[in-house]
């Protein structure tokens, strides 16, 4: 299934299946890939897919976002996930992350010092003069430029050529991560 099919899916299911995805999460360990799709109101519907890391609680963390409470049982924002053998290629056309308007459906792929290697997919969003850009809680463009940890770009459909649902301009973004 497609990046556009898996959003698509996940927007037009109002129920979660809570037991297949702590049954999943259940199944990987630290350092294992994983994908997992999450609804926040400020964000919309997003997809993180990278390795999973285990922190001192014993929850789990995918791309800095917590997807487990620490006791297996998925935290309310995550509305599907599925363990994958690798991290695979991004869907869409390559381009600059400055290139991307708001509404667009992006991925980006990520080299973080803490969190390894991930992709973000999801809306992209902008602050209203268009300064800062973002995927899911990850900034992708800063004042011009892509953010030190982007290192690839891909555009799956542009603003209005997609019926993922889009989040309004952010008025801010300084406790969103870079």
């Amino acid at each position: 299934m497609g990046t556009l099919d898996r959003l698509t899916a996940a927007q037009g299911s109002t129920k979660r299946d809570v037991a297949a995805m702590t049954t999943a999460i259940a199944e990987r360990d630290a350092d294992a890939p994983v994908r997992a799709v999450f609804r926040e109101d400020r964000y919309g519907l997003f997809e993180y897919a990278g390795t999973v890391a285990t922190v001192s609680d014993g929850s789990r963390l995918l791309a800095a976002r917590a997807f487990d409470s620490g006791t297996g049982k998925p935290t309310t924002p995550l509305r599907a996930f599925e363990a994958l053998e690798t991290l695979g290629d991004l869907d869409g056309d390559a381009v600059d992350a400055n290139d991307l308007a708001h509404g667009d459906l992006a991925s980006a792929r990520l080299e973080h010092s803490l969190y390894g290697q991930f992709d973000v997919t999801g809306v992209a969003l902008q602050t209203p003069d268009g300064s800062r850009t973002l995927i899911g809680e990850w900034i992708v463009a800063d004042g011009g430029k892509p953010a030190p940890t982007v290192t690839e770009v891909r555009r799956i459909a542009s603003a209005g050529d997609h019926d993922i649902a889009v989040p309004s301009q952010l008025a801010h973004v300084e406790t969103d991560v870079v």
